[in-house]
């Protein structure tokens, strides 16, 4: 049976973002009736390059937009698979280019929004570009969602119809089945934070949290792993820690992919995301942690709720409130019987909605869908 296909069109890692992850775990797939062409977006190499214009962007937005006109002749794909960016105006400008000079070639363009928050742009835009963005944006034939209360671009963009679909996460949980204890039997409970590290991740919130919990002498080891947004706010953390008389309690580990990324996972007892980052949606690595059976401190935050569900998988605070964060990371330390039970009920969660199963079979009905007709 000949396949119908469609052209996907977004970034895969390196760097290591949600939305470049959740495309390649789309493209892994394998879909009875459809076939995945990519033309992959690679505009930078590292978080300190984002947002920034450089010759070489510029040359690879040509080289992206001349390799969708060879895939359309080539391959002959009739549907056209988008991932937009967040609301930064680098990112709309490189958005807007590659929908107004492709979305015409194919017969259904799909917008598919990871990242929150591109439509916010569109009311402070100029009545010379504001017709642009509604040319590239406005009316696409399908828009897909992460959660039906995710923000809530595609209505904004009056797309024509909307789908819902959970981040689908691997069961990783399965390779390590004991978190592994000293030879003394005594455990510091870890508290991870995983992710881009990002002023607006929260990580000086969570940094000033766990300097008052340290004032409290809780016992506890907090674990940053990631990229930084750049050395000065490297440098920046650095410094505060210091200050803050939380050297000796902090382990900064850099990228972890694979199994070094399985393992910290599997040795944390709390997971927190204090983030108010513009572009958050649905964070996977939330969905990560709960398979994880991690009991999860976040914020009330973009469509963190959706996820998390208050006093039951774990907590959620208001933005930039450091207090009672520490206030809810103090109670799971003190409190091993509760970040069980939470992180039990995380764990159900995943495996009801979040499972990478239920992630494939959702895309192969909707892929179904659309290239029917």
């Amino acid at each position: 049976m000949n396949k119908q296909r469609i052209l996907v069109v977004g970034q895969t890692p390196p760097p290591y973002g949600g939305q470049a992850i959740m495309i390649q775990r789309l493209l892994e797939g394998n879909y009875s009736s459809v076939e995945l062409l990519h033309v992959r977006l690679h505009f930078s190499k590292g978080l300190n390059k984002t947002g920034k214009v450089e010759l070489r962007k510029i040359l690879h937005l040509i080289k992206v937009v001349l390799e969708i006109y060879w895939k359309r002749v080539l391959k002959r794909p009739k549907v056209f698979l988008y991932h937009p960016g967040g609301p930064s105006r680098v990112s709309m400008i490189k958005d807007v280019f590659i929908l107004i000079t492709c979305r015409w070639l194919f017969d259904k363009t799909v917008l598919y929004f990871h990242a929150a928050g591109i439509s916010e742009l569109y009311g402070g835009l100029s009545r010379f570009t504001k017709p642009l963005f509604r040319w590239a944006f406005f009316r696409a034939d399908y828009a897909i969602k992460v959660l039906e209360s995710s923000y809530p671009d595609p209505e904004i963009l009056q797309s024509r119809r909307i789908r819902h679909f959970p981040i689908g996460v691997p069961d990783y949980s399965n390779d390590i089945h004991v978190k592994p204890e000293d030879q003394n039997n005594i455990h510091c409970p870890k508290i991870l934070f995983l992710g881009a590290i990002y002023e607006s991740k929260g990580i000086f919130d969570l940094i000033e949290a766990c300097a008052r919990l340290a004032g409290e002498n809780a016992e506890f080891s907090l674990e940053l792993v990631g990229e930084f947004e750049s050395e000065g706010l490297q440098e920046n953390i650095n410094r505060v820690i210091k200050d803050r008389g939380l050297s000796d309690r902090t382990n900064i580990h850099g990228i972890l992919v694979g199994q070094d990324k399985t393992s910290v996972f599997a040795t944390a007892d709390i997971f927190c995301l204090p983030t108010f980052f513009h572009a958050e949606n649905s964070p996977q690595v939330i969905v990560e942690a709960m398979c994880f059976g991690l009991p999860v401190v976040a914020t009330n935050w973009r469509g963190i709720p959706s996820i998390v569900e208050d006093g039951r998988s774990g907590f959620l605070v208001p933005i930039n409130d450091s207090q009672l964060l520490s206030e809810k990371l103090g109670l799971l330390l003190r409190d091993e019987a509760l970040r069980k039970k939470m992180g039990e009920y995380g764990r159900d969660t995943y495996l009801k909605t979040f499972s990478l199963d239920q992630f494939y079979r959702n895309h192969e009905i909707f892929f179904d869908e659309v290239t029917s007709g």
